[in-house]
């Protein structure tokens, strides 16, 4: 499945990320393969719901977004970090729906 979504990516170069699951099969995490169709940016900021009086490096919540050379590394994409319209490779297409029984 993960290669259905990237092989439609122009950035694509072919080398899939280390699955973050390895056994019984390999499986990657949303920001692994969101971080696929990123540009290769630094942004740092706070995603919607983040408190006021938190003030560490680290969010419980996961409302600090981090993303590094293109990696998002920590957070939430929302409206909030992600200004429209989006500089990114999209649309992907969207896969299609199953026949109903």
């Amino acid at each position: 499945m993960v290669m259905n979504l990237v092989m439609h990516l122009d950035s694509f170069s072919g080398q899939l990320p280390v699955p973050a699951i390895l056994k019984p099969r390999p499986l990657w995490t949303g920001k692994q393969i969101t971080s696929l169709c990123l540009p290769k940016v630094n942004l740092y900021r706070l995603s919607n719901g983040h408190p006021d009086e938190e003030e560490d490096e680290l969010s419980a919540g996961d409302t600090r977004v981090v993303i590094e050379e293109g990696e998002l590394i920590c957070g939430m994409l929302d409206k909030l970090t992600l200004p429209l319209p989006l500089p990114l490779p999209l649309p992907l297409p969207l896969p299609r729906a199953l026949p109903l029984p």
